[in-house]
């Protein structure tokens, strides 16, 4: 092969890696936004943007693709070519895909029509979805992820701090198990459930109530374990005092029982919670219903041996609601003769 042969095929090849080079973090950012690969605790709003801004950088390949034999090239000497002509707007954006287009093109013409779908479908499709989740990054700036269920105004909302655990304890993943928890049993229709970041977990009721007003949420579930584990329950748009629902020696909370037994304590006791809001906010029939499942699915899961109070005042809330003006007793059925 002689010198200009060696010159002209290295040209070749660094004009198809000129050429090509800017789909190379389109592909990494579709790699970012299929796997999920962006940093906690803004995943999906790092997955969003990568594939965004790749797609507008690619974008900036298009006046090259569609350059006409007499535009002026980058060293702004004017390539004789065919004379302009004047065509509509719509018509001058498709024709560079024609078969038989109004102009001559630098590029052939199966090569355009690729690239430019390529490019304008890629550019549409990370539009689409950055409108689509706008929501969900505003939720991680508020420091929630995982989040479920409704955003209608009317639908309550249940915020679950990550808990704040002592390093010389192994953690345990209470919050995530709780979460899971709820949104199997609530309907996402009448109800929405977030975490709160792994990375901010709530030490101090004061902490509680700030991350509630800055998330709007209607109940926050937040605890410690340290030397003892506590798990407290806030309404902060209702005059309630603060509800510590849980209270044990942290050594007596390590092992896979404790977890799933108190998943299900709390999780009744966050359905009875939320059936108290309902009822106090007129909808008796959604309260009445709330309460009624978390009872059925409490006395499946067998939690009358383990939470006798708690259950027989779900029985009480269940009797108010059935008749307000019948007198029951403290775990008495309503249901019951």
């Amino acid at each position: 092969m002689s010198n200009s042969e060696t010159h002209s095929f290295q040209k070749s090849i660094l004009e198809v890696l000129k050429d090509t080079g800017l789909y190379v973090p389109i592909v990494i950012a579709f790699i970012t936004w299929v796997f999920g690969l962006g940093p906690e605790p803004y995943t999906t709003t790092t997955r969003t943007l990568a594939f965004l801004i790749g797609s507008l950088l690619l974008a900036g390949r298009l006046p090259q693709i569609t350059r006409r034999k007499d535009d002026a090239p980058a060293n702004n000497i004017i390539v004789v070519g065919e004379p302009r002509k004047t065509i509509p707007f719509w018509s001058r954006a498709i024709d560079p895909l024609r078969n038989h287009s109004f102009y001559s093109y630098t590029y052939p013409l199966f090569r355009r029509r690729i690239e430019i779908l390529l490019i304008v479908g890629l550019l549409v499709f990370s539009i689409i979805n950055a409108i689509r989740t706008f929501r969900d990054m505003q939720d991680e700036f508020l420091g929630l992820q995982d989040c479920f269920g409704s955003r209608k105004e009317n639908a309550l909302f249940v915020v679950i701090a990550e808990f704040a655990q002592s390093d010389n304890l192994p953690a345990i993943e209470i919050v995530e198990s709780l979460h899971d928890h709820l949104i199997s049993n609530l309907d996402e229709q009448k109800f929405r459930v977030c975490r709160s970041s792994v990375n901010n977990p709530i030490k101090l009721r004061v902490d509680a109530l700030e991350l509630a007003d800055k998330t709007k949420a209607d109940v926050i579930i937040w605890g410690s374990r340290n030397i003892a584990y506590k798990v407290h329950i806030e309404l902060p748009n209702w005059d309630r005092i603060n509800r510590e629902v849980s209270y044990l020696p942290a050594d007596e909370t390590g092992d896979f029982n404790f977890i799933e037994l108190e998943t299900k304590h709390l999780g009744y006791l966050t359905e009875f919670t939320l059936s108290e809001v309902l009822f106090e906010a007129g909808e008796v029939e959604e309260a009445r219903q709330r309460i009624e499942e978390a009872i059925v699915r409490a006395e499946r899961e067998n939690l009358g041996t383990t939470i006798p109070k708690d259950l027989s005042e779900g029985y009480f809330l269940q009797g108010l609601m059935f008749d307000p003006g019948t007198e029951l007793e403290i775990g008495q059925n309503p249901n019951s003769d």
